[in-house]
């Protein structure tokens, strides 16, 4: 299994801006617990509404989410760190995909 970051590779982390950092990690972490990109992405994207979650998919997600952008702060991710969003990436992946968020009426 091979998946592509597009931040540089230096002395055992990766480099980034601290606003772009957090989603591609994410995105490569996905990846390397075998679950598509795209859904954890948009499972954790949920965080920015304010609506409780019971779904215990979209808490992991949102805990990964959570995770890398307290990681990037610094503008890096280490190999530890990364290690932790994989394997979050992999609870996600064995907790069930997240419900779709419900839609309004029309």
């Amino acid at each position: 299994m091979t998946a592509t970051l597009q931040h540089p590779l230096w002395s055992h982390v990766l480099l980034g801006n601290a606003e772009s950092l957090p989603e591609s990690v994410v995105r490569a972490a996905a990846e390397l617990a075998g679950v598509p990109q795209d859904e954890l992405v948009d499972a954790a994207s949920t965080l920015d509404d304010d609506r409780p979650s019971t779904d215990p998919g979209s808490r992991v997600a949102r805990m990964v989410r959570l995770t890398a952008m307290e990681a990037a702060n610094d503008g890096h991710i280490s190999i530890d760190e990364l290690s932790n969003l994989i394997r979050g990436g992999i609870q996600f992946r064995e907790t069930g995909s997240a419900e779709p968020p419900p839609t309004e009426l029309e």
